[in-house]
């Protein structure tokens, strides 16, 4: 396992990757992930799986700081649904 920023994984790939792009904010503040350039180190990495964990809705809805990031993360939205490869935290009961 290795672990770093976005910036660290420049000119590297991994197997599988894991992207946490966990945050929540009502400001609509997404980041470092609405830089083009990032967001494609991110999401290129991966050789076999790429696995993205995040708020969908901040990302797709709520960016208002990056209209141009939340066109590019409805379009990797969309792609997921048409696979049927999307969870939702809502799928999970805890018991």
């Amino acid at each position: 396992i290795k672990l770093g920023t976005v910036d660290r994984f420049q000119g590297t790939e991994r197997s599988v990757v894991l992207v946490s792009l966990v945050r929540n904010n009502n400001r609509g503040d997404i980041g470092f992930a609405k830089t083009p350039a990032r967001i494609n180190v991110a999401f290129s990495r991966a050789r076999e799986l790429l696995v993205i964990v995040g708020c969908k809705e901040l990302f797709t809805q709520g960016a208002k700081s990056a209209p141009k990031a939340t066109g590019f993360y409805n379009e990797v939205s969309d792609v997921v649904r048409r696979r049927g490869l999307g969870v939702s935290v809502s799928d999970f009961r805890i018991n």
